[in-house]
């Protein structure tokens, strides 16, 4: 079993790869939109990459007995 301690910083560390999942999917429409091709498809290989290793930490907890928590986004709007 995981220390309080190591599940509050898996639990961050799910959370960051969550967020930077967010970012890169959000990057790359923007690529997308601007025909930038290349770029949106690595940022979009990058977003999936992070959703990998949040499942991974995320198995990792289960299977050691922690609780994960993925917190919430607050909707933002974009201007791009």
């Amino acid at each position: 079993m995981p220390t309080a301690s190591m599940i509050q910083k898996l639990n961050a560390q799910i959370n960051r790869e969550f967020y930077a999942s967010h970012l890169c999917l959000h990057l790359s429409a923007w690529c997308a939109k601007h025909s930038l091709t290349g770029s949106a498809n690595f940022l979009r290989s990058q977003a999936q990459n992070n959703v990998t290793h949040m499942m991974r930490v995320f198995n990792f907890m289960k299977q050691s007995g922690g609780m994960p928590s993925v917190g919430t986004m607050s909707p933002q709007t974009a201007t791009a």
